[in-house]
């Protein structure tokens, strides 16, 4: 679950960046010191967002480890078992010697005082089974590993790029669906005008404020803020530019 919200965060984020620098390819230089500081500060936020994915993917990675060598330690035991259980079971199996032909004058034959000993033929002897070579069971259960993984990470990638390529065809034109985070869906001509009408050009001002409003529990509580500190900060705050503020607080606690 942790991950989906890291990758919505890091898409925003990235078209954040490419249309800010689509704005800049058009601009002529020297560029305005805004665009320049909301760049590098969008590119703050993707390394945070690549440094918390990086932190759960070890995570599980170390998980998978963890499980994939519970069940090899397993496997072990259960073949040494096994060889030690056929190795008991040969040495008390052993071939039924037939009884030895009476001699017809018994009363004649003497006993001999030396013990005499059974010769069992080669062919007939019974031997423990083969031991099982560790190093080639290790082989086989690191490929079935790797394999495993890069299955995984083959997956997560494809549903990244699918998870993507559906984000590109969002347009603009959905201007009343809901949307899940203000700092990533609030578009780059909208924030360059709140920065500019409502914060004077103070980038970290403006982020506090979004940030603010993220934390608040609800829409009632969301308006009452943003209404509050318009009326304190700009009381000559244009319509049109308080009117789509408070659109996108709707949207996003809608």
């Amino acid at each position: 679950m942790q991950d989906k919200i890291i990758h919505e965060n890091m898409v925003g984020i990235l078209e954040n960046i490419t249309e800010i620098i689509s704005h800049l390819s058009r601009s002529s230089f020297p560029y305005r010191q805004l665009d320049i500081d909301y760049l590098m500060e969008q590119i703050r936020h993707l390394y945070d967002e690549v440094h918390q994915l990086n932190k759960y993917n070890q995570q599980w990675l170390n998980q998978q480890l963890s499980n994939l060598a519970n069940d090899e330690s397993v496997q072990k035991n259960q073949i040494k078992q096994s060889f030690t259980s056929d190795q008991s079971i040969s040495t008390t199996t052993h071939e039924p010697i037939a009884p030895e032909i009476q001699s017809k004058n018994v009363e004649s034959t003497s006993f001999s005082a030396t013990p005499t000993t059974t010769v069992i033929p080669q062919n007939d002897m019974v031997l423990p089974p083969q031991s099982i070579s560790e190093e080639g069971t290790k082989t086989k259960e690191s490929s079935q590993e790797a394999q495993i993984l890069a299955e995984k990470y083959l997956g997560r990638y494809k549903a990244i790029n699918e998870h993507l390529a559906k984000q590109r065809q969002t347009t603009e034109s959905k201007i009343d669906r809901p949307i899940k985070n203000l700092k990533t869906e609030i578009s780059l001509n909208d924030k360059f005008m709140f920065i500019q009408s409502i914060f004077k050009n103070n980038v970290g001002e403006y982020e506090r404020f979004i940030t603010h409003l993220e934390d608040a529990p609800n829409f009632e509580h969301a308006m009452e803020y943003a209404k509050n500190f318009l009326e304190q900060k700009v009381p000559n705050l244009e319509e049109s530019v308080s009117s789509l503020l408070f659109k996108y607080i709707q949207r996003r606690f809608k």
